[in-house]
């Protein structure tokens, strides 16, 4: 018995890296997306729980997060019980950035992490490198 799918159906189920790739930078952008939105119109009655306000001062000078990279890596608590063995999510942020000189993007990716965690309920850790965007550096 032969079934037809689609490409996207085919790529889901080899599991492509670009695939799951691209489907954490959506998530990512939205999670920025809403740190934005809520950062931008905050007050002591509507702020959210799942943001701090260090995620706030840093996300004004954020102008794009990309994923570079996705690895899996394998941990097992116990040596010889092959049934502790947990995966765990590793993405490769960059972090686009537009300021006089480098900040610490510590407190929103420690947000974003939390909340793809929540959505997706995977394992997920974070590593990120910067990249400034500013090219001119005149006071």
């Amino acid at each position: 018995m032969k079934y037809i799918i689609k490409e996207s159906q085919y790529d889901r189920l080899l599991e492509n890296k670009s695939n799951k790739m691209q489907i954490f930078q959506d998530l990512i952008n939205g999670k920025l997306e809403y740190i934005k939105k809520h950062c931008d119109e905050y007050n002591a009655d509507n702020y959210p729980n799942d943001i701090s306000f260090d995620s706030c001062d840093e996300v004004s000078t954020i102008e794009n997060i990309r994923v570079s990279n996705m690895e899996y890596s394998t941990s097992t608590h116990h040596p010889y019980d092959e049934s502790t063995k947990k995966t765990l999510i590793i993405l490769h942020l960059i972090i686009d950035y537009d300021f006089m000189r480098y900040k610490s993007y510590d407190s929103v990716i420690w947000d974003i992490k939390q909340m793809l965690i929540k959505s997706t309920g995977l394992p997920i850790d974070i590593h990120f490198d910067v990249n400034n965007i500013r090219k001119d550096f005149d006071w």
